[in-house]
Formats: C-alpha cells, sequence, structure tokens
C-alpha cells in the first residue's frame, strides 16, 4: 500500500493500472520539483543580485573614478548635444 497526501492507496490488480498508478506517482513527484525549481527561480530574480543578504551588504559598490569620469563625460555630451534642441522649444502654458 502507499500513502499519498494521508490517503491509504491500494495497488490495482491489473498490469496495466499498476503502470498508470506508478507513472500517475513518477509525474506528481515531477511536478512538485518543477514547482519547486520554478519558486527557487522566481524567488531569485525577485531578491535580485544580493539574494536575501543582509542590508548592508546589499548596497551597490561604487563606481571608481575612472568610471566617475566616464559617466560625467557621457552626460555631459549628452547635454551638449541635446542643448539646442532644449532652446528651440516652445515653452509649455
Amino acid at each position: 500500500m502507499n500513502t499519498e497526501r494521508g490517503l491509504t492507496l491500494t495497488r490495482p490488480a491489473c498490469t496495466q493500472c499498476v503502470k498508470l498508478q506508478d507513472e500517475i506517482i513518477r509525474l506528481r513527484a515531477e511536478n512538485k520539483s518543477l514547482k519547486d525549481k520554478l519558486r527557487y527561480q522566481q524567488r531569485q530574480s525577485d531578491e535580485g543580485y544580493f539574494g536575501s543578504s543582509t542590508p548592508c551588504a546589499k548596497k551597490p559598490f561604487k563606481p571608481t573614478p575612472k568610471q566617475r569620469r566616464r559617466m560625467t563625460a557621457a552626460a555631459s555630451a549628452i547635454a551638449v548635444l541635446a542643448a539646442p534642441a532644449l532652446l528651440r522649444m516652445k515653452p509649455t502654458k
């Protein structure tokens, strides 16, 4: 006898029924395993890069001085390119 979810299941008499019952049990176990994997992946994507670390460990790394110079240079280049377009825009009322 198999016990599944608190129910007592008796084995069927015919061989085809036994095969079907075994396949049902196998598929239920596989389904549970896949649901667990999916839940784990969703939790990983929700928690982000740092996972369930402590709050102080979740702070992102500071950019290096070289990265900061690159970011400010890119921002200033965008501002220079956008300035003429901003000057041509009419103010909205």
